[in-house]
């Protein structure tokens, strides 16, 4: 697929957007609301955790085992251990 208009972009981000949660719900996250958890490729997510809607998951981060992260939040460059809550934004932090 060509990308010539914005429209072709949003399109093709939609695509790569669903094959990523796809493969995370595949390999034990739950995401609560796929069409609305932005994942970037980058980030890894420890099995049994949970992904509410509106939770954008950024750069460099590491999620351990069974986090509930969201909803509306940005979670960018972090690591959260095992089990951690977080439901507020949180940027550059160690839950």
């Amino acid at each position: 697929m060509g990308i010539n208009t914005r429209v072709h972009l949003a399109e093709a981000e939609a695509i790569l957007r669903h094959r990523i949660n796809d493969e995370w719900m595949l390999g034990g996250v739950t995401l609560i609301d796929p069409a609305t958890t932005y994942i970037e490729p980058d980030v890894r997510i420890g099995q049994d955790s949970v992904v509410w809607p509106n939770t954008y998951l950024q750069g460099n981060t590491t999620i351990g085992e069974g986090c509930t992260l969201g909803p509306n939040s940005i979670i960018r460059n972090a690591r959260l251990e095992t089990a951690a809550r977080c439901w507020l934004r949180l940027s550059k932090k160690l839950c």
